[in-house]
């Protein structure tokens, strides 16, 4: 037990600055300090054993001087703290914080089960152009560590694999890329990054083995901004309250360079309370036919940020929810992808299209400068974003979410198409997302799509039937293409179906020819015959004369042929029953044989199929119009 202050800091001796060094095993286990401990600069050439060590107050293993801005990477002054073999805080409790900012860990570091009051600190330092960053060259162990205020690793170089499993982070864990103050200071200014002149690069967070996060908590944010990931990274079941920065900027101006995952990588089962934030995130940019980028049954509350992210393995949110919008603009999905069962608030894939140069600022330029403008060619230009792509397809089984931008059904549909989705609710979804927006057009793209993916099952599967001997399932299977090909050929599964506009055309067109030849057609009513009168007159001797007196029949007008108007009038009147035509009203099709040859085919009987021609396409043309030959999905519905 030390009672006062436990200080093993560097000491200048004879104009020199000598560190501690202990050239032998070091064991504190078990002690407690009621006052400070510093190890500021300390060197341990062998093992150092901390194991249950209790610290009253502050514990210190970081370089020294600690501010060291005014200090080069080779100043004799600087003293670095040196683990030359593993050193061991297995569950020691700090009351207040720990400080191991620079500090070398050459073998492993086990802080398992360890308990800190205070801040965590292993931090890099700024020096005078550069930084003193913190490293552990072997493992470092922090499983079921428990930090009750900030852990910051910012800049940090982890050699071996870095083990969170199961710790606990009262408020922020940071990861972040170690940005020198005056670059910061800059920023807070609202000043453009590229206005620092000093020669600080920001130096990011790198895991070069595997990076274990699993089951980790973290009460508030967890930033891994610029983080580079060499091995496998490993979020399974991370809950994070506030937010989670796997982003590429500090203060928006301070460019880190993006996230990058370089083996994979999975956050399945993770809750992140309010956002997530992956801009510009890399994704297993050289995969194997292993990796896997993994977010099925994540948990978001708020916005997810994918813009400019590459996905170039395989990805998985199945069973993902996102409670607000997930943005996917200028996203790149290079492999397969699946959204089975997700749900999501909102989608967004790519933004509205920018102006370059507004038309107000070009409409309220003088005329000799549109003149010259126009004469140069430089008039406003629209500048389109990246549109998102699904280069493999994405698997879209039982996916529900919202669309806010009417383009984004076209990567959805896109996606659908390259995927040869098979199922029907992925386009049933997706054409009601798109009517509830007002996007109808492309709903019906999204229904002629998925008609057309079910027609060309029909083929194969009736090949196997009667493979199969299935008789009945095989005559079916024709029967069923054939009525399906001619619903596709009459109406196009009644979207925009101008074939029946066309059919409706030749028809009447062909009607016209038919009824104007020669004996073609003839009067619906027939002339009167004639008939006996009777006269009655009187004659002589007061007596009645009755006489019997015949009327002239009236005459037939049986033309050889009729004129086109009439001819027109007819076919109009055959074409549509309901409706009659006074041009061609009086004439009827004629028993006439149209051709004398075998078969002989009368006018009457090609205007018997005339008539049904019309009251086939009338009825498919008027649903057509107001929606009922295909199935449309309500808004909301």
């Amino acid at each position: 037990t030390f009672g006062r202050s436990v200080l093993f800091n560097p000491k200048k001796i004879d104009g020199r600055w000598q560190q501690v060094r202990f050239n032998k095993p070091v064991d504190f286990s078990d002690c407690s300090m009621a006052g400070p401990a510093e190890f500021q600069g300390a060197c341990f050439i062998q093992s150092a054993d901390f194991t249950r060590l209790q610290v009253k107050t502050v514990l210190k293993f970081n370089c020294y001087p600690e501010n060291q801005k005014q200090c080069l990477n080779n100043d004799p002054q600087v003293k670095r703290t040196y683990f030359g073999d593993k050193a061991t805080f297995l569950a020691a409790h700090i009351s207040d914080s720990a400080r191991f900012m620079g500090a070398f860990f050459r073998g492993d570091a086990d802080f398992e089960r360890a308990t800190i009051g205070g801040n965590a600190l292993f931090r890099s330092i700024e020096q005078q152009g550069s930084f003193l960053v913190t490293k552990f060259r072997k493992n470092a162990r922090f499983l079921m560590t428990h930090v009750q205020q900030n852990a910051e690793f910012d800049g940090a170089k982890f050699g071996g694999a870095a083990t969170f499993e199961r710790c606990r982070i009262d408020n922020g864990a940071f990861f972040r890329a170690s940005i020198c103050d005056e670059r910061l200071k800059n920023a807070n200014d609202g000043n453009e990054d590229s206005a620092v002149t000093c020669p600080h690069e920001p130096e990011v967070v790198h895991f070069e083995k595997e990076a274990n996060f699993i089951g980790a908590k973290i009460g508030g944010d967890a930033e891994f901004t610029g983080a580079r990931f060499t091995g496998r990274a490993r979020f399974r079941g991370l809950c994070v309250g506030g937010i989670a920065y796997f982003d590429n900027s500090i203060h928006e101006t301070i460019k880190t360079g993006p996230v990058k995952f370089e083996r994979s990588v999975t956050f399945s089962g993770a809750d992140i309370g309010i956002r997530a934030l992956f801009p510009q995130a890399r994704f297993i940019e050289n995969p194997t036919s292993q990796s896997l980028v993994d977010f099925s049954l994540i948990k978001i509350g708020g916005k997810t940020d994918f813009k400019g992210a590459h996905f170039c393995a395989r990805t998985d949110f199945d069973l993902a929810q996102i409670g607000g919008r997930v943005v996917f603009e200028e996203t790149r999905f290079k492999e397969a992808v699946s959204f089975r069962d997700a749900r999501f608030g909102s989608l967004e894939f790519r933004a509205q299209e920018i102006l370059k140069e507004s038309w107000s600022r070009w409409l309220l330029s003088s005329a000799r400068t549109r003149l010259a403008r126009l004469w140069s060619g430089k008039t406003p230009a629209v500048k389109k974003a990246p549109e998102m792509r699904f280069q493999r397809g994405a698997d879209l089984s039982g996916f529900s979410y919202n669309l806010s931008n009417p383009h984004d059904g076209k990567v959805l549909l896109d996606a659908l198409k390259t995927h040869k989705e098979k199922g029907r609710q992925p386009y049933f979804f997706l054409e009601r997302s798109l009517r509830s927006i007002g996007n109808d057009d492309k709903a019906d793209e999204v229904y002629l799509q998925l008609r057309n993916n079910e027609s060309r099952r029909i083929v194969p599967e009736t090949r196997d039937h009667f493979r199969e001997l299935r008789l009945w399932q095989g005559f079916f299977g024709v029967l069923r293409k054939f009525l399906d090909w001619g619903w596709w050929l009459i109406a196009n599964y009644g979207v925009r179906p101008l074939q029946l506009l066309v059919f409706s055309v030749l028809m009447v067109g062909l009607g016209v020819w038919v009824f104007s030849r020669p004996g073609a057609v003839e009067p619906k009513e027939k002339p009167k015959q004639a008939m006996a009168d009777l006269m009655v007159r009187s004659g002589g001797n007061n007596s009645l004369v009755v006489k019997e007196a015949t009327s002239e029949p009236t005459p037939s007008p049986s033309p050889t042929s009729i004129g086109v108007t009439q001819a027109l009038g007819v076919s109009f009147n055959q074409f549509i029953p309901i409706v009659e035509i006074p041009s061609g009203d009086k004439w009827k099709p004629s028993e006439n044989a149209i051709w004398p040859s075998v078969p002989r085919i009368s006018f009457a009987a090609y205007g018997t199929i005339h008539r049904l021609a019309g009251a086939l396409l009338l009825p498919l043309g008027i649903a057509s119009l107001t929606g009922f030959l295909h199935r449309r999905e309500k808004p909301g519905g």
